[in-house]
């Protein structure tokens, strides 16, 4: 962000609000990563049960 969009960063940073926006971005990359695994575990058939039963399959 702060090489390519310079003016959106120094806008953040002097009104003390990036902080904040890089959290946010944070949450959200976190929330869509697991969100991502969910569906690929589940496209895969894997369960808490499955996991117990064979960590190796």
């Amino acid at each position: 962000m702060k090489q390519h969009r310079k003016i959106i960063y120094m806008n953040l940073l002097t009104s003390g609000k990036l902080n904040d926006y890089l959290v946010d971005i944070e949450n959200q990359a976190q929330n869509m990563f697991l969100q991502i695994v969910k569906q690929l575990a589940k496209s895969e058939g894997i369960t808490e049960e499955l996991k117990a039963k064979d960590q190796t399959e």
